[in-house]
């Protein structure tokens, strides 16, 4: 049994992986070229917005206290969320379809994680 239920993930995981690889490619170099520059420049315009050089605990409370900080920081905070959420969709969507034996083509995956992501900011979901 156990035999059987390795051979069914490793097929799984073996069924799209050049998908995958040509989906984590271009998302990572987004991530590094694009999606961490934009939030570490969204938190030191945060700091600057409080009146801040550095934070420290000492600071913190400055920041916090500042209600444009405040805003930044938490479209930051959403940005950076969906970015890891996009992640996490595609790479559940992989698994549904090896474990299914479909195979799914990169812009499909792309397009798949993007409407299964975009639905984390319907207003049903804002508690979460």
């Amino acid at each position: 049994m156990v035999k059987t239920a390795t051979k069914k993930v490793i097929q799984m995981l073996l069924m799209n992986w050049v998908t995958l690889l040509w989906f984590e490619l271009p998302y990572k170099a987004i991530g590094y070229n694009i999606v961490y520059p934009l939030i570490r420049s969204a938190l030191y315009r945060a700091l600057k917005f409080a009146g801040l050089s550095y934070i420290s605990q000492e600071t913190a409370g400055a920041l916090f206290s500042s209600p444009a900080s405040l805003l930044i920081l938490l479209c930051a905070l959403l940005f950076f969320a969906f970015y890891v959420y996009y992640e996490i969709a595609a790479l559940l969507i992989y698994c549904e379809k090896g474990w299914q034996s479909q195979h799914i083509s990169v812009p499909a995956l792309w397009k798949s994680a993007f409407t299964r992501s975009i639905r984390l900011f319907h207003y049903k979901n804002l508690p979460l």
